[in-house]
């Protein structure tokens, strides 16, 4: 069979097929009595369409998508085109900004007198194109390794330095805060925003401290010098001692003692409350120094100096009289110099207040037995009185009442004496002139005995020396009291 004769078949076997699907489709909706509700019969041309089928090769729709895919890559094409010439001509702008910020130097001012020249390939350095930035950018790390070699240059915060004392002394000491710091951060923003021509190319260092002198950590002439072991505060200005004062500082045997070293007078507050972990005390002047640790008035003391740190000191502050306290708020500067030496670590305050406490302990031992002593001679003696005043012809109960007027009186006298001694700091008077008065004053009274009459206590008659050797004989023994 040739060729044609096959194409023939093929076609009448197509219309064949597509002719009984019509009529089968046309005869299952009379059949089934389709209402207005059903669906209308599809032919299967719409149902090949329906399915997805591809368009024929060659088909005006085919032509139609290869068109939209050639325009579609023809402008992603040129989109980047365009975008690469803009990035050439960003770039090339930001060579030439790099070009004009390198061209210059910055002048950092360090100290009042003191400047810094960065220089031109320095710059250079730190200055670069950012590619996907498409603008000069700044080595901020290089910046910040520069900034902090000049602070190691410059900074003397922490620093010793050397110091003489009211009393002469030179010491060094050993902590220190006091000083110049320089505030690194932004002193490297500064610079940073400097290259960048966001500041002026003249710009100075921050400094987060200051001293007193630039580039030194010499304390100057006006700071405030505190002797722990004298328990004293001075105040100098220009050289001159302007304040001077007894404190308490801080108890060392509870762990709070005032700490030893250079600081710097962190801020002043008037009317602050100061809190800790058992306490919170209001206080008119508050000059911290070193964390929670400063100078403020004490209104609830009513001495000062001595050793009453030892025994009953502060948390750690150093308690000021008020009116001193007022005194050294109004003299004193933020950032004034304050030295800090002297005093008792916890050991040695321990050691001191049991040595302290073993002294005391035999003091009042000695002081009982003195004055068991002095009980049984006074006794002794009121025994010798009443014998001798009987003699006289007093009764017993008037014996007995006299010779306790003459010893009290006598006691009065001894401490008047002894306290008037303590206070002109002399030797105390040699009583054994009073003591031997006694016994002319028992004799002179058995005459107001003899006539009757209640015998008057003279108190000079009574020794004042109750530790003095009784004996046998009473008139001996009134006249050793």
């Amino acid at each position: 069979m040739d060729t044609k004769m096959r194409i023939s078949l093929i076609a009448v076997v197509l219309i064949a097929v597509i002719g009984i699907g019509a009529i089968g489709l046309t005869v299952s909706g009379f059949l089934g009595g389709s209402t207005s509700t059903d669906p209308e019969p599809v032919s299967i041309f719409e149902k090949i369409t329906e399915s997805g089928t591809a368009p024929l090769p060659g088909s005006s729709e085919e032509a139609k998508k290869e068109s939209s895919a050639e325009e579609a890559v023809s402008e992603e094409e040129a989109a980047a085109e365009a975008a690469a010439a803009a990035h050439e001509e960003a770039m090339a702008k930001a060579q030439e900004k790099l070009k004009s910020l390198t061209s210059g130097q910055i002048t950092l001012t360090v100290t009042g007198s003191e400047q810094v020249t960065i220089s031109t390939d320095t710059l250079s350095g730190w200055l670069k194109v950012d590619e996907e930035k498409e603008d000069v950018i700044v080595d901020t790390q290089a910046v910040r390794s520069y900034v902090d070699e000049l602070a190691a240059k410059y900074d003397t915060a922490g620093k010793k330095t050397e110091f003489t004392t009211t009393e002469g002394e030179k010491i060094t000491p050993s902590f220190v805060t006091f000083g110049w710091k320089m505030d690194r951060s932004t002193t490297a923003n500064d610079i940073a925003a400097s290259l960048l021509g966001e500041k002026s190319h003249e710009i100075g260092v921050t400094w987060s401290q200051k001293g007193t002198v630039p580039g030194s950590n010499e304390i100057g002439s006006s700071y405030v010098e505190i002797d722990l072991s004298r328990q004293h505060v001075w105040v100098y200005k220009n050289g001159e001692e302007v304040i001077s004062t007894d404190c308490v500082s801080g108890k060392a045997v509870d762990g709070n003692a005032t700490p030893n070293g250079l600081f710097y007078i962190n801020f002043k507050e008037k009317d602050a409350v100061l809190r800790g972990e058992d306490y919170e005390t209001p206080v008119s002047y508050w000059m911290p120094f070193y964390l929670g640790v400063g100078l403020h008035d004490a209104g609830w003391r009513s001495s000062f100096g001595s050793d009453i740190y030892v025994r009953s000191g502060s948390h750690g502050c150093v308690n000021l009289p008020p009116a001193q306290a007022a005194a050294i708020f109004d003299v004193v500067y933020t950032g004034e110099p304050v030295i800090v030496y002297g005093g008792m670590g916890k050991e040695d305050a321990q050691a001191y207040l049991e040595e302290l406490a073993a002294s005391e302990a035999e003091a009042k031992a000695e002081e009982a037995a003195l004055q068991a002593v002095q009980n049984e001679n006074w006794n002794a003696i009121s025994e010798e009185l009443i014998l001798n005043y009987e003699a006289l012809g007093m009764t017993h109960e008037q014996a007995v009442a006299q010779a306790q007027a003459d010893v009290d009186a006598a006691k009065a006298q001894q401490a008047a004496a002894a306290a008037a001694s303590e206070a002109s700091d002399t030797t105390p008077t040699d009583t054994s002139a009073a003591s031997a008065s006694t016994a002319e004053a028992a004799t002179a009274n058995s005459a107001d005995a003899s006539a009757g009459t209640q015998p008057a206590a003279d108190p000079a008659a009574v020794t004042a020396d109750p530790a003095a050797t009784v004996t046998a004989d009473p008139a001996a023994a009134a006249a050793q009291p």
